[in-house]
């Protein structure tokens, strides 16, 4: 089996009998594991810095009482074919990059596994904030779209499971970062649609940067003053790191583009009722927290500072 734990990267522990499987031996697992894959900080050890302000990272005193963590944070997931001892099976994953930008500007980070739409209301109760991350392509059906060669992983069952994530969070004013899908799939939950594919259609190739590079910026946004990124990185013009071949066509009703880059593509939805936290970019923030990017971080730092007011309050 896989504990998503809270702070730590999932710890593999299929050959554990249910009787053994204890919170104390999982947070120890966890910090063996952390150790060995040569982390410079280890839960309940250290203290990170998120734009210069510590951040307490304590899972061995949190983990057990639930009112000494810090603000949860829900992680959408990706569900990829991996092998197990028991053969490929079917996984929900986070990529690391999210729990870790999340731990290091003080939140407590949960992987969100589909469920059934009508019950996402309820599991958005149980967080204090929402990341929307990336993944694959969202089905085009869901917003009148059409189905394109270069289109990948296309999941519906994530996709509507994402789509009620998204309306309930707008219900609830539940502070909220969307990244790169995560922003598509806010828009098309909201009544937007979305460009099947950047390059056939737009002509440009300046979104589409994989490997090594993924964690250097190579690409200028510019955002509007008046939204809530540029009020959260303190800035109007951003250098970021396209992963996409998808993009914004047309915007849902209670959004608004607010950041382009300079071919036209949309890389920023505002809300248009500021009441609801919500930061929401085409590109990957998380990525660049990896090289200490102060944009990226503080769109994390916002997202944990909103979610900490949830957290009082709940």
């Amino acid at each position: 089996m896989c504990w998503e734990l809270s702070g730590c990267t999932p710890v593999v522990t299929e050959d554990l009998k249910p009787t053994e499987q204890e919170p104390r031996l999982v947070t120890l697992l966890a910090i063996r594991t952390l150790n060995s894959q040569g982390r410079k900080s280890v839960p309940g050890d250290h203290e990170t810095a998120c734009l210069g302000g510590p951040s307490r990272i304590g899972i061995s005193s949190g983990f057990l009482d639930s009112t000494a963590m810090n603000p949860i944070i829900g992680i959408t997931s990706r569900q990829p074919v991996i092998k197990t001892s028991g053969g490929e099976l079917e996984a929900h994953v986070v990529n690391r990059v999210y729990t870790e930008a999340v731990i290091r500007c003080g939140g407590t980070p949960v992987l969100l596994s589909p469920v059934a739409p009508e019950e996402a209301p309820r599991l958005l109760d149980r967080v204090d904030g929402l990341v929307l991350s990336g993944g694959g392509d969202i089905e085009p059906s869901f917003y009148g779209g059409k189905l394109h060669d270069d289109m990948y992983s296309i999941d519906p069952v994530r996709d509507e499971f994402e789509f009620a994530l998204v309306r309930a969070a707008q219900q609830q004013r539940k502070p909220t970062l969307a990244i790169c899908r995560g922003l598509q799939v806010l828009n098309v939950a909201l009544g937007g649609t979305l460009i099947e594919d950047i390059p056939s259609e737009i002509g440009s190739t300046d979104h589409a940067v994989h490997g090594p590079d993924v964690v250097d910026c190579h690409q200028t946004v510019q955002i509007e003053p008046d939204t809530l990124v540029a009020a959260a990185i303190g800035a109007t013009e951003a250098c970021v790191n396209s992963i996409h071949h998808q993009a914004v066509r047309q915007v849902a009703p209670s959004m608004r583009a607010a950041g382009w880059t300079s071919d036209g593509v949309i890389e920023v939805l505002d809300p248009e009722d500021h009441t609801w936290p919500l930061l929401a970019v085409q590109w990957h923030p998380e990525y660049l927290a990896v090289n200490d990017d102060e944009a990226s971080l503080a769109l994390f730092t916002s997202l944990v500072a909103e979610a900490s007011a949830v957290a009082e309050v709940r």
